[in-house]
């Protein structure tokens, strides 16, 4: 219902300040004709499409900075501040056009007296919209009255999220407490415990019950108390935790509600970026493994027989298998060897999830070369493009390595491998603990955001360049 309201107030206020827009448009050229005694000289249809064009950029721009959203808009002092940047932008974004269309007839005079007479004219209609809006809120006869189940922190957050939530008019009336030794925490009057339930709705006026409820809470009777006497209910899951990076959301499945909890923030499309990105990224980097293949396959024969290119399973998004390409580096006995090197192991020894060692003397000096200039990961592109793998993610674990990890590990799984990472720029060779770049790891996946992804491939770049970070 509160999201239905709030749309509906947003297209009013979307409707009023486009005719704002609109009437400040005509009325700025006529106080500039009695300012100045000049009558338009322009095209006349140059005013309509200033005024068309304000309209289109004011609207985003207000949406934009958070005037049309479903919270209270906060102090005047912030709305003002607000609309003062868009009022800024519109005519910024204005001057921009016309000099791009070399228009000369528009006088500066009738710009200026339209971006006073906007910034004034959105800022009183704010001014009187909120004020009626908080009015009917606070001292409607009919706005809507609310109980609320519950008294801890999560409890408290419902009742400072009901208060910045935008709608024709609600209010908290009280809160129960799930126990006689549980605090009242939410800042609004106790009306006494849940099992005065009953009696708390016939003694008060409630339109609404909100159940904030531990795991422990029955709201089964209380539920069908509610349906009994016509009241609306929301149950908050007691899933829900405030301090949770990912939080809860609602989904729908053909018409079947769904509480759904995501292991990473990437959504749909920051998944849509990072998909084009990769494949954008996998077709120029298979270009670049085409050209040098020949080269390097010719030294890593000369030097040591063999097969070119080294497929190994990898682990990748939750225990997917699948097959890495590199170009090899190492000897052809390479992995038989490796046993007898546990114990030289930089990142654990023989507990060790993760193997790295200095000199390694199975790497071929053709490869210790493709290694320093990080040439061998160039067949990685063939596993991008196959979509096993993305440019940027986490390091993707052998099946043996994935053997030994710890149950706080496996999440580091949740989000497709990548070629590159945090691992990668933060000085490789010199994180000796698997530990720490497992918490690399899982802070680029609870922290994902599209750009950061661009950051890590510029600072690859930049550290392939240099000859950093490599064993």
């Amino acid at each position: 219902m509160y999201a239905q309201q709030v749309q509906i107030v947003i297209s009013f206020m979307i409707l009023v300040e486009g005719a704002i827009v609109i009437g400040c448009g005509y009325l700025a050229a006529y106080l500039r004709w009695l300012a100045s005694g000049y009558l338009w000289r322009a095209d006349p249809a140059a005013l309509v499409g200033i005024i068309l064009f304000l309209m289109f950029v004011n609207s985003f721009m207000v949406g934009r900075v958070g005037l049309y959203s479903d919270k209270r808009p906060g102090s005047f002092l912030n709305v003002a501040w607000r609309l003062g940047i868009v009022v800024a932008v519109d005519f910024g974004a204005l001057f921009v056009g016309l000099f791009s269309l070399k228009y000369d007839d528009i006088g500066r005079l009738f710009l200026l007296i339209y971006a006073v007479l906007l910034y004034a004219s959105l800022l009183l209609a704010r001014a009187v919209l909120d004020l009626y809006m908080d009015r009917r809120a606070s001292r409607g006869f009919n706005r809507r009255q609310i109980l609320v189940v519950g008294s801890d922190e999560r409890a408290r957050n419902m009742v400072e999220a009901l208060r910045r939530q935008r709608s024709w008019g609600h209010h908290v009336v009280g809160c129960l407490r799930p126990g006689r030794d549980a605090s009242n925490l939410c800042g609004v009057p106790d009306l006494g415990l849940v099992e005065d339930f009953d009696a708390v709705l016939h003694s008060h006026s409630v339109d609404e019950v909100v159940f904030v409820l531990p795991r422990t809470g029955d709201l089964g009777p209380m539920i069908d108390e509610c349906r009994r006497l016509g009241l609306s209910y929301r149950v908050v899951p007691s899933m829900y935790d405030p301090h949770d990076l990912r939080p809860l959301s609602v989904e729908r499945i053909q018409g079947i509600p769904t509480l759904s909890w995501n292991s990473v923030r990437i959504n749909a499309s920051g998944l849509l970026y990072k998909t084009i990105v990769d494949y954008l990224a996998g077709l120029i980097g298979f270009a670049v493994f085409a050209l040098v293949y020949p080269f390097v396959a010719v030294a890593i024969r000369r030097e040591s027989p063999g097969p070119v290119l080294f497929r190994q399973l990898r682990v990748g998004q939750n225990r997917r298998i699948f097959s890495m390409y590199k170009f090899r580096s190492m000897h052809v006995d390479a992995e038989e060897r490796k046993q007898a090197l546990m114990e030289r192991n930089l990142m654990g020894g023989e507990a060790g999830q993760m193997f790295k060692m200095r000199d390694d003397p199975r790497v071929t000096r053709v490869g210790a070369f493709l290694r320093k200039t990080s040439l061998d990961e160039l067949p990685q592109f063939i596993n991008v493009l196959k979509g096993e793998m993305s440019l940027v993610g986490t390091r993707p674990p052998t099946v043996d390595e994935v053997e030994r990890y710890e149950d706080w590990h496996f999440r580091r799984m949740s989000m497709k491998p990548g070629i590159t990472g945090l691992w990668q720029i933060s000085g490789r060779n010199k994180i000796n603990s698997f530990d720490e770049v497992v918490k690399l790891d899982l802070a680029y996946i609870d922290n994902w955001r599209f750009f950061d992804d661009l950051k890590i491939i510029w600072k690859t770049i930049f550290v392939v360049l240099r000859r950093k970070g490599a064993l």
